[in-house]
């Protein structure tokens, strides 16, 4: 690893480290206020609908069960046996909106962030983030396979353009369903970390690792600055 490189390393262990250190400055109230308020109900609305699922996967009935006021619902066995800590099995279900401080409430959150809309705007973002970082090639390419379907028949042109357009919505699309899948999987990061946080901060471990990241980052950073001597 290159001295610059190993200098961004340590400055993203600094960074860390600086945030567990400044939880205390935060407030485990403030903290718990974000992930229940800001967090759940945006990971909440950001799954895909229809919804409960036949199978809830375990990271869903996790923040359901650990966040959302501790509230359950039963509404059969599981097919996989899981159960919550009173015996019934823990199913999420849409007759449960978590309560948020946002503007919107997470039922219409949900309603917009599942639209085929939002996937097609946001694939169509991701695409010209794409053609940018490629210095404009995917323009270019549009631009030939134009120029030659221009120069077919009407006949064959016309179903085959259309066949594009068709092909070319699919695609952005599909951006916009790994958008939208990045989106849920950062959120569960985030709920699922941060409630470790708010867990382990009175007993001092999450004050001890920052430091600990801290040393590291610096470190991290004193040896960079060797290499580039």
């Amino acid at each position: 690893m290159k001295a610059p490189e190993l200098a961004m390393v340590g400055l993203i262990f600094d960074v860390l480290g600086a945030f567990l250190l400044a939880v205390e400055a935060i407030k485990i109230k403030n903290l718990k206020k974000l992930i229940e308020s800001v967090l759940v109900p945006s990971y909440w609305a950001a799954l895909p609908r229809p919804y409960p699922d036949a199978e809830p996967s375990p990271d869903r009935c996790w923040i359901i069960d650990r966040m959302i006021r501790r509230i359950r619902v039963r509404q059969g066995p599981m097919t996989d046996g899981r159960l919550d800590t009173v015996g019934g099995p823990v199913v999420a279900s849409a007759d449960i909106e978590p309560r948020s401080v946002l503007k919107i409430s997470p039922s219409k959150a949900a309603r917009i962030i599942n639209s085929g809309y939002a996937h097609l705007i946001a694939g169509f973002l991701v695409a010209v983030g794409l053609n940018w970082a490629l210095q404009e090639r995917l323009q270019d390419i549009a631009q030939w396979a134009l120029r030659w379907l221009l120069g077919l028949k009407w006949w064959l042109s016309m179903p085959l353009g259309a066949f594009g357009v068709v092909c070319i919505l699919a695609a952005i699309w599909l951006l916009g369903e790994m958008v939208h899948i990045a989106f849920i999987r950062g959120l569960r990061v985030s709920i699922v970390t941060l409630a470790w946080v708010e867990d382990n901060t009175a007993s001092g471990l999450v004050g001890i690792l920052g430091f600990v990241l801290l040393a590291v980052g610096f470190a991290l950073q004193v040896y960079a600055n060797y290499m580039a001597l």
